[in-house]
């Protein structure tokens, strides 16, 4: 089971629908139990079907973002703070809303997953349907680690390698923040590709701390250009 934390609950009226839809940025949905337990909430029935189908572990950053209605959207993060690649293949539109703030607690609550919060019942649920794909400018979500901002940036390889042609050693990348632009170098090596020069500044500049979520867009350019959002 997934415990809700009791801020946020009573943050959003001290109650949820007893069935809620956990819908994933790949659009596949699963439908899990709600249980209450004096101030506790919980998320039981199915929840451990979500988990294994989601290959949740230890280490792993999940981010629920609540849209009424018992409907959260969610999105998952690996140990390095990257969107597994099966989530970035697929974009929709259905997520005005994602980019957690730590000053807006009305709509998000983000964690690091724990592998001992899954017990040992017999979930059986599967996902319920699939949303409609819309296409979007190619891009990847990174949440920002401890690590990530006084340290090489990694950026995920697969994506990198399907989407930019150029895979010189060094490259020239710029980062676009509305009318501001920051000129960063990333360096692939065997199968990492890492910003090496330029990335702490763009994180000062940009204020950014431990939980950002950025979204990185590439631009139609000759130039490696992508648009970030927070």
């Amino acid at each position: 089971m997934k415990v809700i934390p009791y801020e946020w609950m009573c943050e959003h009226g001290g109650s949820l629908p007893n069935l809620c839809r956990l819908q994933m940025l790949n659009g596949l949905e699963w439908v899990v139990g709600v249980t209450r337990d004096g101030r506790e909430s919980y998320f039981d029935q199915n929840w451990n079907a979500f988990v294994s189908a989601n290959s949740l572990g230890m280490k792993h950053v999940v981010v629920f973002s609540y849209h009424g209605e018992g409907e959260f959207k969610v999105m998952r993060f690996n140990a390095s703070g990257c969107m597994p690649s099966t989530d970035i293949f697929v974009q929709t539109n259905d997520f005005p809303d994602w980019e957690y703030n730590p000053k807006r607690k009305d709509k998000s609550y983000y964690e690091e997953f724990s592998e001992s919060e899954s017990t040992d019942d017999d979930d059986t649920g599967c996902p319920v349907r699939r949303v409609e794909e819309v296409p979007t400018l190619p891009s990847f979500t990174i949440i920002l680690l401890a690590s990530q901002l006084d340290r090489i940036m990694c950026l995920p390889e697969i994506w990198w390698k399907t989407h930019i042609a150029d895979h010189n050693k060094i490259q020239s990348v710029n980062l676009l923040v509305g009318d501001h632009s920051w000129n960063v170098y990333v360096k692939i090596q065997n199968d990492n590709v890492k910003i090496i020069h330029g990335w702490n500044k763009f994180v000062a500049d940009n204020n950014l701390a431990v939980g950002s979520m950025c979204k990185f867009e590439l631009l139609p350019a000759e130039v490696t250009k992508f648009r970030v959002s927070f």
